[in-house]
């Protein structure tokens, strides 16, 4: 597989060496992904999927279903270029960015619940993301005008993604007392992890921009940014209207919403990057680099109105009328039940009084009988003694 990352004219620009040096720069995006999020994880993790199935449900539907038929709608309202919409189809059936939990922390949302997304979405997408981007491309272009579909380098790149991922688990899983520096292992590896990432991305969308500048900034669609505008705030809205119709507290809503919206745009970049010698890299690279610019714009706005504004106000009073509810039937639940064990068994006192009263009834039956007897033999005295008198008379 060819490691070149431009067609063209500036092919020629790059160097074998830097040909490799971005290769090994491209691929170490998603290994800190994979490592971040691992690291981020617990095995627990899987238990609350177990023990909660709706939220996460609701997510993974979201991000696998919904997310990649928003960017299909997309693609249907904006005429675009076969190349160009590679990149939006890339993003759409990406799953959820490691990002969604620190924005996901900073709203007061559900922390597990976005990271076990944030795992377990990271995991199915070795299997999601190129059957949908398959169909996503198909059914928006045409079987007759269908770009090459980098099929084998989306698997390179998730692979990337999950064995990192799976070290991240163990270390997690078996970093338990040793700490460097006062904090846990695990706690290092996430920590450079996301920052090595962070930088790796950089330095891949700055050599991708300076190899393309002219075809990325002056022949830009304005389209391509409408539609980056688009794609973030409608996944949002939808995960917060979902979560809300089945019920779902303030914590996962938000969680729910935010990871919904937020896509891995890295993972296409990587995807684009390690695909140059069979697609239009600067085209197809349009649309993931201005929803990645867009995305750091209003992720922070998103989770801070979660936080500070309306929607904070409005979910926490019905919650809190949910949870009024919910003790009002537990107390009455109990009583119930209290009274159940009162009718079953009687209290101890109530056992002592009616041994007393049986004990008293029994010592006056006693004493009656008692003075019955007396009464008998007083009289049967006093008979004797009218007897006797009766005989010395006559």
């Amino acid at each position: 597989m060819s490691l070149s990352t431009s067609t063209g004219t500036t092919e020629d620009e790059m160097t074998p060496a830097m040909q490799g040096f971005f290769a090994a720069l491209t691929l170490t995006v998603p290994i800190c992904i994979g490592l971040g999020v691992g690291a981020s994880s617990t095995l627990a993790d899987f238990n609350l999927a177990r023990k909660k199935p709706i939220p996460v449900l609701i997510g993974l539907i979201s991000q696998f279903v919904v997310m990649p038929l928003i960017a299909l709608c997309l693609l249907q309202m904006f005429a675009l270029d076969p190349e160009v919409a590679v990149g939006v189809v890339l993003v759409g059936s990406a799953p959820g960015g490691s990002a969604s939990n620190l924005y996901t922390y900073f709203a007061q949302g559900d922390l597990a619940l976005s990271v076990t997304m944030s795992l377990l979405s990271t995991l199915f997408a070795f299997f999601m993301m190129p059957l949908w981007s398959y169909l996503l491309i198909t059914l928006a272009m045409g079987s007759e005008n269908t770009p090459h579909i980098p099929l084998q380098n989306i698997a390179i790149v998730l692979v990337f993604i999950i064995v990192p991922t799976g070290v991240g688990l163990v270390i997690r899983h078996t970093n338990r007392t040793w700490k460097l520096r006062g904090k846990f292992l695990w706690e290092r590896v996430a920590q450079v992890a996301t920052l090595v990432g962070f930088l790796a991305l950089l330095g891949v969308s700055i050599i991708a921009i300076a190899q393309h500048y002219e075809a990325m900034t002056k022949h830009v669609d304005p389209a391509i940014w409408g539609m980056a505008c688009l794609m973030l705030p409608l996944g949002t809205l939808f995960g917060l209207v979902a979560a809300r119709l089945l019920r779902r507290t303030r914590d996962e809503s938000i969680a729910i919403s935010i990871e919904t919206g937020i896509q891995n745009f890295a993972l296409a970049v990587a995807v684009i990057g390690l695909s140059g010698d069979t697609m239009d890299s600067a085209k197809a690279l349009q649309f993931p680099l201005a929803y990645g610019a867009i995305s750091m714009i209003v992720s922070p706005l998103t989770s801070a109105l979660y936080r500070f504004g309306w929607p904070k106000k409005i979910l926490h009073e019905e919650d809190k009328d949910e949870d009024e509810e919910e003790d009002k039937a537990n107390q009455k639940e109990t009583t119930i039940t209290k009274v159940e064990e009162d009718v079953e068994a009687p209290p101890a006192d109530q056992e002592n009084n009616n041994q007393g009263v049986t004990f008293d009834s029994t010592a006056t039956s006693t004493s009656t009988r008692a003075s019955d007897v007396s009464s008998s033999q007083e009289l049967t005295g006093n008979n004797h003694r009218d007897q006797v008198s009766a005989t010395l008379s006559v």
